[in-house]
């Protein structure tokens, strides 16, 4: 079976989409001649493994859920920048500029 890569999926997020579990990560790169840390441009096309845990694998498919947690990349998928996302979150504020500890 083939998978698509959507923008800012990982391989790990792709083995437990399609497998159930994150250890497939590693079969996966293998059958597809990459590392586990690549980053994989949105659009590519992955040989898929073995279902490891089917009951994740279903849930997933079931309920139509691809995790995307891939760090950095563009809003096309294709790697760099911030993801057409403004630089937010905990990592990038400042106490006493963007937020008060009390």
């Amino acid at each position: 079976m083939v998978v698509t890569v959507l923008s800012r999926q990982s391989l790990l997020d792709l083995a437990v989409q399609t497998s159930g579990s994150a250890e497939a990560a590693f079969e996966l790169a293998a059958k597809n001649g990459i590392s586990v840390t690549d980053d994989i441009d949105a659009g590519c096309e992955l040989e898929t493994v073995a279902v490891a845990n089917a009951a994740t694998a279903n849930y997933y498919r079931n309920n139509d859920i691809k995790p995307a947690t891939a760090a950095g990349g563009d809003s096309s998928g294709n790697g760099g920048g911030t993801g057409g996302y403004a630089d937010e979150g905990i990592e990038f504020w400042y106490v006493g500029f963007d937020f008060q500890a009390s």
